[in-house]
């Protein structure tokens, strides 16, 4: 594995990970972004990078994104720099030379990020980790959690913030895969389970992976559950990038 740390883009950051030196490229790529609550989290660690560095000895390119944090910086702020970021990575001839095709992943907080991303601005194919689409919904089923990141990130909610809202219509999306564990206690499973409904009642394509037993981030899940998160992820990325 080769890594470019600490690209600058705007105010921000990101390391791309590639599993050639010297390159072969191009690479089907993945973008990684972080969760945290909108308020922590990096570009260095965490489940998403996590699961998308595992891609990376298949062949992949990962590039892992930083973004401002909320309380000091609003969502506009946030939407702003994730989109910036995919914007360079696929303008800037020095890294976009490197890339074949781009997927998004993103868990929790940045499953939302992610989600917002492809239904709004990117239609590129999605892993989606246990996030909050239905930020209303997460407001009513888990007010004690939600009432910690909301008004920090977003103040009151509105409807142009939840991706529940905002499903494209026929073919606009790629494919989706949604995974979320059934015991999640900080966002319920059932967030998943409404937006791949949504999804595909809208026509596009997505697929719903329950695991039993498994809390947020998938603590609780055994070893072979969480390998079978990764054998899925990595299908997914195979299949559609």
């Amino acid at each position: 594995m080769h890594k470019i740390n600490n690209i600058i883009y705007g105010n921000d950051k990101m390391d791309i990970y590639l599993p050639d030196y010297p390159f072969k490229e191009p690479y089907p790529c993945v973008v990684s972004i972080h969760g945290g609550g909108w308020t922590t989290g990096d570009e260095d660690s965490g489940p998403t990078l996590e699961h998308a560095l595992k891609l990376v000895s298949q062949g992949f390119m990962v590039a892992s994104i930083d973004y401002p944090k909320a309380p000091a910086f609003k969502w506009h702020s946030i939407w702003n720099d994730v989109k910036l970021a995919i914007n360079f990575l696929v303008k800037t001839p020095l890294y976009s030379t490197l890339i074949k095709s781009i997927g998004l992943i993103g868990a929790s907080a940045g499953a939302h990020i992610a989600a917002m991303m492809i239904s709004q601005h990117f239609s590129y194919p999605a892993v989606l980790l246990y996030g909050p689409y239905d930020l209303s919904m997460w407001e009513a089923e888990n007010p004690s959690v939600a009432s910690q990141y909301i008004p920090g990130c977003f103040g009151t909610v509105n409807f142009s913030e939840s991706p529940y809202n905002l499903v494209p219509g026929y073919y606009w999306l790629k494919d989706t895969l949604l995974i979320h564990g059934d015991q999640d206690d900080l966002v319920n499973y059932n967030q998943s389970v409404r937006y791949h409904g949504q999804l595909n009642l809208a026509g596009n394509k997505s697929e719903l992976f329950i695991v039993p037993g498994a809390k947020h981030c998938l603590h609780n899940a055994t070893p072979q559950q969480k390998q079978e998160v990764d054998n899925r992820i990595l299908a997914f990325f195979k299949r559609v990038l």
